[in-house]
């Protein structure tokens, strides 16, 4: 009888621990690259509706598509740099993130910095929420009550 209570509680121990183990390897290149696309696609549709509400002019629109593009292809420079240490990475990212923030500012008129510097610091504030466990894409998008009159 001990010997099939001991050899029960070695089957449940051993279940436990299996269980509680979790390795980077679990995650397949799939579906990593199918989370890097859905948050791309994210900031790419955040990104539109951005330039939408700025009302930007076709000559801004042209120059911000320029500016993005040779962004884009700056920081994939420096994420293909092998020289460079993770930690200078990021260094050179947020330089070049920095620099694009600038160069769209230097483009806006007055009316329009009020309102990127406002969708900017809403954007900060909801990847911040996201971070404490609310994330955006999981929860139900639910329409305000409407007023109920009396």
């Amino acid at each position: 009888m001990k010997r099939i209570i001991v050899i029960a509680m070695a089957v449940f121990a051993g279940q436990l621990l299996m269980a509680q183990q979790t390795t980077p390897e679990t995650t397949t290149p799939a579906a990593s690259e199918a989370n890097m696309r859905r948050h791309h696609k994210r900031g790419n549709d955040e990104m539109k509706t951005m330039m939408k509400e700025l009302n930007l002019s076709e000559e801004q629109k042209a120059k911000m598509a320029e500016m993005r593009a040779a962004n884009k292809a700056k920081r994939t420079a420096i994420q293909n740099d092998s020289k460079l240490t993770e930690a200078q990475k990021k260094q050179e990212m947020k330089a070049a993130i920095q620099q694009q923030q600038n160069e769209m500012d230097a483009l806006l008129n007055e009316e329009q910095k009020v309102k990127m510097n406002e969708m900017r610091s809403k954007m900060k504030a909801e990847t911040k929420a996201g971070w404490k466990g609310k994330n955006r894409s999981l929860q139900p998008k639910v329409a305000a009550p409407a007023p109920t009159q009396q």
